[in-house]
């Protein structure tokens, strides 16, 4: 008997440990196999196996719709986000909750002053409680929007920035680490203190063939900046990546491979006169017939450049996804017709990469196919919409018998049609 119990015990210890090896063993495998996410979105492959549509909530956990107050009334869509606050040109500010907070700058001829006929754009640096508006000249405020006494004057000439504060094309400006970043387009970047001061500067390593004419200011390229995880985000069509800006320069963050699909970037640098010449070109001699404008635009030289193509125009990131936004060129689109902005994913998760060439279906409240107009920030990717078109789109999916959610009605019905935007706020799904 003490035997059997010894012999019991042993293929006991042996079963036991049988079983520790092979824990081991699969410990050892997954960690052999662990995911490492790579920093190059391959988002050429998933364009071209683009799914035709998908819902919403396979991306999305929930929608929070915030509209602006109606205490300043606002004649356009023009907005952009200001950490923490909603910016509606040129310097209407709203917080958070949509709020109407106060007006950031003034156009005029005095100190503080901006004398840009079209207006001029807002950087607040949170941390030192500053804005910066950026027209004609770069202004700053304190947080309570009284002029500091800070101001340099930006004249678009040749040269680039110099000792008296020129720039041939102010692209942006926005917070570094403790330093404020500008880009002077297409590759000049600078580093600024409080006091508009240059402390330090760098080139974007733009490929060989690319070079801005000479005297030619016009950007063919919106530069696109947003923020993830307390830093400035900026990404660069004509590099294929996505920079983190920091005080001590860009950190490629994420690089974009678009196979053969792009354009060749040169029609938006060194040939973008083409599009220029090419619009004089086509008003004149269609004399105001649209159908002539239309025909000569489709045959365009600049149409043989970039029809067809594939671009990204902005990418953003929250804790899960890179999201893109992309579209298929069509040379002047204001003549044309509108191209589809479209959208693709990377879920950071597993290194999927998926895109869309149609649209995100509201599956949540029953809403109109989504559309991002104002990019990623606090994980949310944001549209917007007028009362009237919510109330309008709501009627007429009642009268097919669609489905609109409850709340979605009832928010609506407490609009008045003439009222300020609506922010529409679809969360990103997490980790």
């Amino acid at each position: 008997m003490k035997i059997m119990r010894n012999t019991i015990l042993i293929l006991c210890i042996l079963a036991l440990s049988g079983c520790t090896n092979q824990s081991k063993k699969q410990s050892d495998e997954s960690e052999e196999t662990a995911f490492v996410l790579d920093s190059t979105i391959r988002i050429g492959d998933a364009i071209e196996k683009a799914l035709p549509s998908m819902k919403l909530s396979e991306v999305v956990d929930s929608i929070v719709y915030v509209p602006l107050e109606t205490k300043v009334y606002l004649t356009n869509g023009l907005l952009q986000y200001v950490k923490p606050y909603w910016c509606a040109f040129p310097g209407r500010l709203f917080d958070a909750k949509g709020k109407y907070v106060k007006q950031i700058g003034k156009l005029g001829g005095g100190p503080g002053e901006d004398t840009s006929p079209w207006g001029y754009m807002v950087t607040y640096d949170e941390k030192r409680g500053l804005f910066y508006t950026q027209g004609n000249k770069i202004i700053q405020y304190d947080r309570n929007g009284k002029f500091t006494g800070v101001e340099k004057t930006i004249q678009y000439t040749s040269g680039g920035m110099i000792s008296g504060g020129s720039l041939t094309g102010l692209a942006g400006m926005v917070t570094a680490d403790s330093l404020y970043m500008l880009v002077n387009y297409p590759d000049s970047v600078y580093w600024m203190n409080t006091n508009l001061d240059i402390v330090y500067s760098e080139r974007i390593p733009l490929d060989s063939s690319l070079h801005q004419p000479a005297n030619v200011y016009a950007q063919g390229i919106q530069y696109e900046f947003s923020d993830y995880d307390g830093h400035t985000l900026f990404y660069n069509f004509f590099t294929d990546c996505m920079y983190t800006v920091t005080d001590n320069g860009l950190k490629v963050r994420w690089k974009f491979d678009m196979k053969d699909l792009g354009p060749d970037k040169r029609a938006f640098l060194n040939d973008y006169i083409t599009y220029i010449t090419g619009m004089v070109k086509i008003s004149r001699q269609a004399k105001g017939d649209e159908k002539t404008k239309k025909l000569l635009a489709e045959n365009s030289e600049y149409a043989k450049l970039v029809d067809n193509k594939k671009r990204i125009l902005s990418a953003y990131e929250s804790e899960r996804y890179v999201v893109m936004q992309w579209m298929n060129i069509i040379a002047y689109e204001g003549i044309r017709g509108y191209s589809p902005r479209l959208l693709a994913f990377l879920d950071k998760t597993n290194g999927n990469t998926f895109a869309i060439s149609e649209h995100l279906t509201d599956d949540i409240d029953g809403g109109k196919p989504f559309e991002l107009r104002l990019g990623v920030h606090n994980g949310a990717m944001v549209s917007w919409i007028w009362p009237y078109e919510l109330k309008e789109y709501i009627a007429q999916q009642k009268e097919k018998g669609e489905w609109v959610s409850e709340k979605l009605v009832a928010f609506a019905d407490g609009l008045k049609e003439d009222d300020n935007p609506v922010l529409i706020m679809a969360y990103l799904k997490k980790k």
